[in-house]
């Protein structure tokens, strides 16, 4: 039996924060279409689970990393037109740390999923 989780952060990490992370994963190594598709689906799963419902009280580093994700993806759809090469991964590791510092920020943030 799989237990749900209630915890906001770990809500918006699963559903929103680590799909934007992998579409973008998925774009620079010339998978475009899977990667754009993943990270719709994933924010539309994440906002029929409710985890954007008190989203104007979030954090506001919280926010920029949400809002982020979409910049984020179309610069991988930039890069995918593009030979992969390592400073791909630039732009990777500063969403990477703006996911912890926004998911981290959520842990103190009291909601009711």
């Amino acid at each position: 039996m799989v237990k749900k989780s209630t915890d906001l952060a770990s809500t918006v990490a699963n559903l929103a924060y680590t799909p934007t992370l992998l579409a973008y994963g998925w774009t620079i190594v010339h998978w475009p279409k899977s990667g754009v598709c993943l990270y719709l689906i994933a924010l539309f799963v994440a906002y029929k689970s409710g985890a954007f419902h008190e989203f104007s009280r979030w954090p506001m580093v919280s926010k920029i990393t949400l809002y982020s994700g979409t910049p984020f993806v179309v610069l991988g759809l930039y890069f995918s037109t593009m030979q992969t090469t390592y400073t791909m991964l630039i732009p990777l590791a500063v969403e990477v740390l703006l996911s912890i510092i926004g998911g981290l920020a959520l842990r103190g943030f009291k909601s009711n999923i």
